[in-house]
């Protein structure tokens, strides 16, 4: 027979060297609750979601992991979340590939984001969707450059690739080109 163990304690730790309101807006999302039934996709969730908050405020290079205690004498788990900030980020140098000259600032006016800006994981994401959104590519890649977590400023690469002239385009801007 298989029981289900119930949550004693969830906790986080490494949050005390963020702002107050980021604090508690991690807090929030610790999940499940204690009395709750033990959950591994709950859990799993919860590391995805406390790394993308992390991310979407700036913390680029932030580490999030768990660790789950078990307590089958006493069908009671416990759970930790650990988090390493690091230090807020923002985006550095955008390099284009697959477009040259006026077609690369183009494509840079696309954006909403810029060198400088504070890091938010999302507008690579809303950029992306922008990007193809034109129709013109087959390929739209924007990757960040996570390798240096000392740098403050995360380089961003921005790969292209164009549709053949003859493909057909259909989504929310569709087009056709002969």
């Amino acid at each position: 027979d298989r029981v289900n163990q119930t949550l004693r304690l969830a906790e986080l730790l490494g949050a005390e060297t963020l702002q107050k309101p980021l604090r508690k807006a991690l807090q929030k999302l610790i999940g499940p609750r204690a009395g709750d039934t033990f959950s591994l996709a709950a859990y799993t969730d919860t590391l995805t979601t406390l790394q993308a908050q992390l991310q979407e405020r700036s913390y680029a290079y932030s580490k999030v992991s768990g660790h789950v205690t078990v307590r089958p004498d006493l069908h009671q788990v416990h759970i930790t979340y650990t988090i390493e900030p690091g230090r807020p980020c923002v985006f550095g140098d955008i390099a284009v590939t697959g477009e040259k000259g006026a077609l690369s600032e183009r494509i840079r006016q696309e954006l909403d984001f810029e060198t400088g800006e504070g890091f938010r994981a999302s507008k690579l994401l809303s950029a992306r969707q922008r990007l193809y959104g034109l129709g013109v590519y087959s390929l739209v890649e924007i990757l960040p450059d996570l390798r240096t977590p000392e740098e403050r400023g995360v380089p961003i690469t921005i790969r292209l690739q164009r549709r053949p002239s003859r493909q057909v385009a259909v989504g929310p801007s569709a087009a056709a080109e002969t």
